[in-house]
């Protein structure tokens, strides 16, 4: 399914120099973010009613996440000073969609609170966790190395 914003529903709300067709893989990644996350959700509205998230909702969310990742790759100066030279830009490292106030504008569109919770979100993996084991005792061959010893924790 396509995504259900032009490129230009983005550019509209985004401060860039980027291209429509720059836009397009932002626009794409927040279409699947959007769709695996939101879609068919069911939140409880302030009457007590269990509501399912409507195709306008998820279309302004998406919009605001294409916005939010075109501006991670197009940073704005938020702040710039003549004497001495210096930049400082939008955004703070680690902060997930509040990185950016596009990103905070799809967590203040988001009525079930998921987008809200992925920064609190512990990644799980089921992979077994592996670390380098290297043995004084042994020599190795120029481009070979010690199998990974799996560890316990």
């Amino acid at each position: 399914m396509p995504p259900r914003n032009e490129e230009a529903d983005v550019k509209a709300i985004l401060e860039t120099n980027l291209k429509l067709s720059q836009i397009t893989p932002f626009l794409e990644d927040a279409d699947v973010m959007v769709t695996n996350l939101l879609e068919g959700k069911q939140y409880t509205d302030p009457t007590g009613t269990v509501v399912t998230i409507s195709a306008a909702t998820l279309k302004a969310i998406e919009r605001w996440i294409a916005a939010h990742f075109a501006s991670m790759w197009d940073k704005r100066v938020a702040e710039s000073d003549v004497e001495p030279s210096s930049f400082t830009f939008e955004g703070e490292t680690g902060k997930r969609l509040d990185f950016t106030r596009y990103g905070q504008q799809a967590i203040n569109l988001d009525p079930t609170g998921c987008l809200r919770k992925l920064g609190d979100a512990e990644v799980v993996t089921d992979r077994p966790k592996f670390v380098a084991a290297v043995s004084s005792d042994r020599n190795y061959p120029p481009g070979q190395l010690p199998p990974p010893v799996q560890s316990s924790g």
